[in-house]
């Protein structure tokens, strides 16, 4: 199979993405690795939508891997857009959407349970947050200083792992996602059959089964949705990464999607919630410093003051 390449989507450093056609003239996307963390990192992503599409209740929110080489990923091309988009219209059809998608991340994640029980769950969570900070400290940011003194804090002193005790309640289930966007969820057919879409990929795995927790999944879309990307989308009345007339769904309303059958048997849900967001802002503070197309500084310190929010949130829950 050869491919013309129509043109290039934006996309992170060390991987580029272009829309093209293959010789049959369907549309795909070839996703290209440039590093040997990005080849890493798109093979794991494939490899979790190979798993995930051998599981029949699972599948059909999985585009097929059309091909699959040291650096090449090839899928599907959705060209109703993503669930991101949906926001512009109808705000009832929108709302259930994002209903569905957060529905199916749960039910996925419900069809296995990892067999290490929840000791492995505390270990992911506490691998989540050190990761970033680690990464954060990579930037050659100071962390001696508010909020991040405050992590380091918890690390250092114990109290990070008295969280977990509390939060983490339940064993993790199947990798739904891992990067659950409104952007990540694309629409196979006009208002309806979703796909998700660049899924995490280093994601824990285990008796051949990748491993998540799926209110992490629901974590990363309040903060995205709700937290980063009002914040970063208006600079003194002007918007600088993208319109911002779509309609959004504040953090109760989405937790409100979250199927009562999973939390009424998780009592840590809504501490490791807290948790979650406080990990996936951290994540972007470093993000914005090392990755964002302009205004690093101003990004970075806007991200970091919702940082500073998150950790207070989390405190008010602990008291």
């Amino acid at each position: 199979m050869t491919y013309t390449v129509d043109r290039l989507i934006p996309t992170m450093a060390g991987s580029t993405v272009h829309l093209a056609h293959d010789s049959n003239g369907s549309a795909v996307i070839l996703k290209r690795a440039q590093t040997p963390a990005a080849a890493a990192d798109l093979a794991g992503y494939a490899r979790q939508l190979q798993r995930l599409g051998e599981i029949p209740s699972a599948a059909p929110f999985y585009p097929p891997v059309l091909r699959l080489e040291d650096d090449l990923l090839v899928l599907p091309y959705y060209s109703h857009g993503s669930l991101d988009a949906q926001g512009a219209g109808d705000r009832a059809a929108f709302v259930r959407l994002v209903g569905q998608a957060v529905d199916a991340v749960f039910t996925i994640s419900a069809l296995h349970s990892m067999p290490a029980g929840v000791d492995a769950a505390r270990a992911f969570w506490r691998s989540q947050l050190v990761s970033r900070f680690d990464r954060l400290k990579a930037t050659g940011a100071s962390v001696a200083e508010p909020p991040f003194s405050t992590i380091s804090g918890w690390l250092a002193s114990g109290y990070f792992d008295q969280l977990l005790d509390a939060a983490v309640t339940r064993p993790l289930g199947l990798a739904a996602h891992g990067d659950f966007g409104l952007n990540n969820v694309m629409l196979a057919a006009p208002g309806s059959e979703l796909r998700f879409i660049d899924l995490r990929g280093a994601t824990p795995w285990a008796d051949d089964l990748p491993w998540w927790d799926p209110i992490l999944d629901l974590a990363t879309l309040i903060t995205f949705h709700c937290r980063i990307e009002p914040a970063l989308g208006v600079r003194d009345g002007i918007a600088v990464s993208g319109p911002h007339n779509r309609a959004t769904l504040t953090p109760d309303e989405i937790v409100a999607l979250c199927p009562p059958s999973w939390t009424d048997g998780d009592p840590g849900w809504r501490l490791r919630l807290q948790l979650g967001i406080v990990i996936r802002i951290l994540g972007s503070v470093s993000v914005q410093l090392t990755s964002a197309p302009i205004d690093r500084e101003a990004r970075s310190g806007r991200v970091t003051h919702l940082l500073t929010q998150a950790i207070d949130e989390l405190s008010r829950l602990t008291r």
